[in-house]
């Protein structure tokens, strides 16, 4: 038996060195936000039946497969990819998450609104023009952008072409 499994996961591994390296899979775990940046995912899988994940089980984010599951505490990782999408865990909730590197734009599967943070690594705040201020308040150019914007206009204005909202090129 033991050398049947040993078989199976030689197959594996030649198969997944066939895969070129710059190919992300569908699914696995962030450690940290470098591996986000880098592409680098912990248990990487594309979508089998013979491996899934288990979401908000006692904090818990957990990669089943047919021999084991893998356990990580919230607070050992810092988010995952599941069929492709990108989610960051902040204060034991995911968020479903938009890089476009001098901002983060996350969305909340319970909630209408969005949130941003400045870096992957800080804070979540909802995406208000008020919270846009006070995390880009250095950034004076921004800041009178935004506070140049008639309180008839929206912040939530898109930019079609770019496919983002237009007040990112102000940063």
């Amino acid at each position: 038996m033991k050398s049947v499994l040993l078989f199976f996961y030689l197959i594996a591994g030649i198969l997944q060195a066939q895969i070129p390296s710059n190919t992300l899979k569908s699914n696995g775990v962030y450690l940290s936000s470098e591996d986000f940046i880098d592409g680098k995912l912990t248990l990487p899988f594309n979508k089998v039946d013979s491996l899934k994940f288990k979401e908000n089980y006692k904090l818990l984010l957990g990669v089943e497969t047919p021999d084991t599951t893998f356990n990580f505490l919230y607070d050992e990782i810092w988010g995952y990819r599941k069929e492709g999408t990108d989610w960051r865990i902040f204060n034991d909730e995911f968020y479903q998450l938009n890089y476009e590197e001098k901002i983060c734009i996350y969305t909340f599967p319970e909630s209408p609104a969005l949130y941003f943070s400045k870096s992957l690594t800080t804070p979540l705040h909802e995406l208000t023009r008020k919270n846009l201020i006070a995390v880009y308040n250095s950034n004076a150019f921004f800041v009178e952008k935004i506070n140049a914007l008639p309180l008839t206009k929206s912040v939530y204005k898109w930019d079609r072409k770019k496919k983002r909202f237009q007040f990112i090129d102000w940063l």
